[in-house]
């Protein structure tokens, strides 16, 4: 039997889900898994979005909807915020998709899953990757990234790439001193023998003591558009055009770090981690040292 699973992207922070998308292609993949990918729980907006930066047409197919509608057996969650008619007309819906759905598995031969209930298997291969495993998610990121930037402000020479994560992440995970980023920036430049570091900080106060730390560097500074730290929560709040547009500039900001020279980061940082993944973890430091590619 044919197992295909669905995977649903929701409006989460946005480099979570690409690396949570990515160790699901290498879990299928190691499992002679299909995925088909979910959107209903996004809006419209960042669906566009998610297309504009990733090549995702290999997972979608015309019977992607029948499948992913009918996988969420959730009843109360598929008609919830509907009244009336409209309630009525979606638990219509909801059965008919439940219909559609049998009747394709059936002619198909396939077996239907939700990949979040495979996600402590999905965890422990992210914990234990093996070489091969590192090889592949190297491959499938290139080939899943179509990003191009926008508003490209990308040095003429050759620059080290910094991300510092500030903001909720700091009550996350283990806080690292901007001395400790300093001392990995010099000695990078030293070896290197390069003078110019583009460090991507989302916090203006960390971003002009680091600056000053550094001050025989020409360092450039770039919070993105949260220079007084990045919340999840805030963020929520904003309207989808407004998110939209964030997530492109903070998607160029990307790639200013995977074309660097060398890149530093910590990939307790969801963002970081990705781009060390997309620069196959080659001339990169991870300051959180945990040694893991995904934490």
């Amino acid at each position: 039997m044919n197992i295909k699973f669905v995977f649903s992207f929701t409006s989460s922070g946005l480099f979570s889900q690409v690396n949570n998308f990515l160790l699901a292609l290498l879990y299928a993949h190691k499992n002679g898994f299909e995925i088909i990918i979910d959107y209903q729980y996004l809006a419209t907006t960042d669906e566009k979005t998610l297309k504009e930066i990733l090549d995702l047409r290999k997972y979608e197919n015309c019977t992607s909807k029948i499948i992913c509608n009918a996988s969420n057996r959730n009843l109360e969650t598929f008609t919830f915020g509907y009244s009336g008619i409209a309630k009525y007309l979606r638990v219509v819906k909801y059965y008919f998709n439940i219909f559609l759905f049998r009747v394709y598995s059936l002619v198909t031969n396939s077996k239907i899953d939700l990949f979040q209930k495979h996600w402590e298997k999905i965890r422990q291969l992210r914990l234990n990757l093996s070489e091969s495993d590192k090889e592949y998610l190297f491959s499938i990121s290139k080939r899943i990234w179509v990003h191009s930037n926008t508003n490209s402000s990308q040095p003429s020479s050759k620059y080290i790439g910094v991300h510092v994560r500030r903001g909720d992440k700091i009550t996350e995970t283990d806080f690292i001193s901007i001395d400790k980023y300093c001392v990995e920036i010099l000695k990078h430049c030293e070896m290197n023998k390069i003078s110019i570091v583009y460090l991507f900080i989302d916090s203006k106060a960390d971003g002009v003591r680091l600056k000053s730390k550094l001050n025989n560097l020409n360092v450039i500074v770039d919070t993105g558009l949260h220079e007084n730290g990045y919340d999840q929560q805030n963020h929520s709040n904003l309207s989808n055009e407004t998110k939209a547009i964030q997530a492109l500039l903070l998607c160029d900001l990307v790639n200013l770090m995977i074309n660097s020279s060398y890149f530093i980061g910590s990939f307790d940082s969801n963002l970081s981690s990705f781009i060390s993944i997309m620069r196959e973890n080659k001339n990169v430091t991870d300051l959180r040292n945990g040694g893991l590619l995904i934490y």
